[in-house]
């Protein structure tokens, strides 16, 4: 018996695709999501498992196969259906799961045979065994939440850990907030859960003996939730001899200082933030606002600065609380808290939400075109402003903010401060092999751009040996940005009506 596991390509542009530091590095892609991997993991060993991302190699829709199941978000749902549609044109069966199967398995299942609601770990062996007994069931969905300490190691060892960036672990599930744009609790539950710290280094381990090079990303959804477990497992980093890592946390990271200094001492060099926007009124309005203070943010960045990590922060777009003003104001607070990398997106009503639930009540929802729930474009009337000038605005902030000049302009002052940064005498400085090839290699794969030559080179060789990953992250930014710019222009007014 042999499974193919899936997880499509979507079509619109990824700010996480990093492709130029991917193309320097020998890499392929940044990473690929838990879910395929677990999946292999809870699959016994007696069947053949083959892990499949179409981000990184074609399908082959004439291998001999029994079973296919495919794993999506929202974006990637339209493509996944087309995969589904033609395992299922050649009598193979399917199975669809993930956050965006679990909130719409009606239309799932159109296109597949079976769809596993919520999390896999509890409906996946039941499914595998009605298929061996030529019984499978539509629906597969286990209403208590399943013991995260029991969900196995991912099979890391079918996927080529050389070409992705980084790998996730997960170490807890679950959330503590209740923010309206979400869909963490809708599927992972209100209640949290923990890994034993055993486990996770078991993990981590398995990913060190596969590759010694990996970077880990602890894919949990908030590191805070149990400051005593946070310790625990920052300790057991630092045990393991983790050099480069980084989470996501609240903004109240910044006021556990003991926390912080076990990051730094442990090599997280970066902290995903949901800070989401500048506006107090617009927090308030995603039920975000009981825990984000606008007004604290520049202290708190500032004090995750000051042990050397860096603040990723997550921005949205199109709030109800947000007015035309919300485009200067975002980009003048993340250049003045010199955030160098902000993921900037439009508001986006995803099913499973609460706010996807709200605005199809109020007739808000402009469209149900999947491929646009992508966070680059309006897909609902926004309540201050019109769609086109919330579409616009969008582009306004990301031109301002991933030019060359802004890039490096708060990239350069991170450096000075020790954040993004290496140690290092002047050899490692200027006449480190490492950057000497990437200085070469860059150049030119980068001939015809000037630009892009001029910052690579000024950077490498800033006096403060910034990371070579923050480097590239910056160019990837800038890519991405401006293939995005190019292509948002092809929107006409239909789009927005």
């Amino acid at each position: 018996m042999k499974i193919k596991f899936i997880f499509p390509k979507g079509q619109s542009h990824n700010f996480w695709d990093l492709k130029f530091s991917a193309k320097l590095s020998g890499k392929k892609y940044s990473g690929i999501p838990l879910s395929l991997p677990t999946l292999a993991g809870l699959t016994p060993r007696d069947i053949d498992v083959e892990i499949i991302d179409e981000n990184i190699e074609p399908i082959d829709f004439n291998d001999k196969v029994d079973l296919v199941g495919i794993s999506y978000f929202t974006a990637f749902s339209n493509r996944a259906y087309e995969i589904a549609d033609e395992f299922k044109n050649r009598g193979i069966k399917v199975v669809l799961g993930g956050i965006h199967a679990s909130a719409l398995h009606g239309e799932a299942l159109k296109h597949a045979d079976s769809v596993i609601i919520g999390e896999a770990e509890g409906s996946w062996n039941i499914l595998l065994e009605d298929f061996r007994n030529k019984n499978l069931k539509s629906i597969y969905y286990k209403k208590d939440e399943i013991d995260i300490a029991t969900s196995p190691i991912p099979r890391w060892d079918l996927v080529n850990l050389d070409y992705y960036n980084f790998f996730s672990i997960q170490a807890t599930r679950g959330c503590p907030f209740d923010c309206e744009f979400c869909s963490v609790k809708s599927f992972f539950g209100k209640n949290f859960r923990f890994k034993p710290i055993d486990n996770v280094i078991n993990e981590v381990r398995y990913l060190q003996n596969l590759n010694k090079k990996t970077g880990i990303v602890l894919a949990d959804d908030n590191i805070l939730i149990s400051k005593q477990y946070t310790k625990e497992l920052i300790k057991a980093l630092i045990h393991l001899g983790v050099k480069h890592w980084w989470c996501q946390s609240s903004i109240d990271i910044a006021n556990h200082d003991d926390i912080l200094q076990l990051m730094s001492e442990s090599g997280c060099t970066q902290i995903f933030i949901g800070l989401e926007s500048v506006s107090q009124e617009s927090l308030n309005s995603m039920n975000k606002g009981r825990t984000n203070k606008a007004s604290d943010y520049l202290s708190a960045i500032n004090k995750i600065h000051s042990y050397g990590i860096s603040v990723f922060g997550s921005f949205i777009l199109g709030g109800d609380g947000d007015s035309e003003d919300i485009f200067k104001k975002t980009v003048e607070f993340i250049t003045e808290a010199n955030i160098a990398f902000a993921l900037i997106g439009i508001l986006v009503p995803f099913p499973g939400t609460r706010l996807f639930e709200r605005f199809k009540s109020e007739n808000r929802l402009l469209h149900e075109n999947w491929n646009l729930y992508n966070g680059e474009t309006v897909c609902f009337k926004p309540k201050l402003m019109t769609a086109k000038t919330l579409q616009e605005g969008h582009r306004w902030v990301l031109e301002k903010l991933y030019s060359y000049e802004a890039l490096s302009k708060r990239l350069d002052s991170l450096w000075k401060k020790g954040v993004l940064t290496k140690q290092g005498g002047i050899i490692n400085k200027y006449l480190d092999l490492t950057k000497v090839f990437f200085a070469l290699k860059g150049s030119i794969s980068s001939i015809r751009d000037i630009n892009r030559i001029n910052f690579l080179l000024k950077s490498l060789y800033n006096p403060h040996n910034p990371r070579f990953f923050s480097i590239l992250s910056a160019i990837d930014f800038h890519d991405v940005v401006l293939e995005y710019l190019n292509t948002i222009g092809n929107l006409n007014d239909k789009n927005y009506s």
